[in-house]
């Protein structure tokens, strides 16, 4: 009897380990791997975003959102014409003879936030695999 007693309180035990992981650990990996992965997108885009007066890079902003659907890393800008900026194809940047403002970016470029996950891919893969070990 001691034995079956035993086996229960160690069941008990494990489940009771296994409960506060999932609930306390596992959340805290996943920011954890969400940041870090938002801060390597964001750095990455700064390469390409295009500067004129640094009012849209200077907007740039990275977080970590939880919703009903779990967590994601979101990077962004608030200045209001990013999107359209960012989803644009038909410019280049313009050299600085060419510019009202004082800042160049010669490596802008569209989809600079696109580009930047795609070619951070791989250490995005390695945060994610890392961070979200038990």
């Amino acid at each position: 009897m001691a034995i079956k007693n035993d086996i229960k309180r160690q069941v008990s035990e494990i489940k009771r380990n296994a409960a506060n992981t999932i609930r306390n650990k596992i959340p805290l990996n996943i920011e954890k791997a969400l940041t870090g992965v938002g801060v390597v997108v964001a750095n990455k885009a700064q390469e390409y975003t295009p500067i004129e007066y640094s009012n849209l890079i200077n907007s740039q902003y990275h977080t970590v959102e939880q919703s009903t659907n779990g967590y994601r890393a979101v990077v962004g800008y608030v200045a209001n014409y990013a999107a359209a900026l960012h989803n644009r194809t038909d410019w280049n940047p313009r050299p600085p003879d060419q510019k009202a403002g004082p800042a160049w970016n010669p490596r802008a470029t569209h989809h600079f936030l696109t580009r930047a996950a795609k070619e951070e891919q791989t250490t995005i893969n390695r945060i994610m695999l890392g961070d979200l070990e038990l």
